[in-house]
C-alpha cells in the first residue's frame, strides 16, 4: 500500500479492504439485520469481501471497461453493495450512485 499521506503517492482505499482481509480474514466486515443479497447471505468477512471483490475488478476489466471509466450503481444497501463498491474501486472504475429506491422511472 502507498504511503496515504505522501500526496504524491498514487493510491487506492480499496487496498485497505486487502489489508483488513490479511489481517481479520474471518471477521465479519458487513452485517444486515433484514433482506437477504441476492447470494443469500446477510454477513460477509473481510476475506469474502475483499475475494468476491477482486474477482468482480478482474472481470469488469476483462469485458472491457477501463479504469475511469463511470460505472452506475443501483444496488441496494447489502453485501453484495459493498462487493461492488469495493470491485469498481479496485478496477479504477468511478461509480455513479443511484438510488435504487427513485426506480427506473426517475
Amino acid at each position: 500500500m502507498s504511503d496515504p499521506l505522501d500526496p504524491s503517492a498514487p493510491f487506492n482505499i480499496a487496498s485497505l479492504m486487502t489489508d483488513m482481509a490479511n489481517k481479520y480474514a474471518k471477521r465479519l466486515a458487513v452485517v444486515t439485520k433484514k433482506n437477504l443479497d441476492c447470494l443469500s447471505r446477510q454477513a460477509i468477512t473481510y476475506a469474502e469481501l475483499d475475494n468476491d471483490s477482486s474477482f468482480l475488478a478482474s472481470r469488469l476489466l476483462d469485458d472491457g471497461l477501463k479504469p475511469g471509466d463511470r460505472v452506475v450503481v443501483m444496488v441496494p444497501c447489502n453485501p453484495d453493495f459493498f462487493v461492488v463498491i469495493f470491485g469498481l474501486f479496485k478496477a479504477g472504475l468511478v461509480p455513479v450512485m443511484v438510488d435504487p429506491g427513485m426506480g427506473l422511472k426517475r
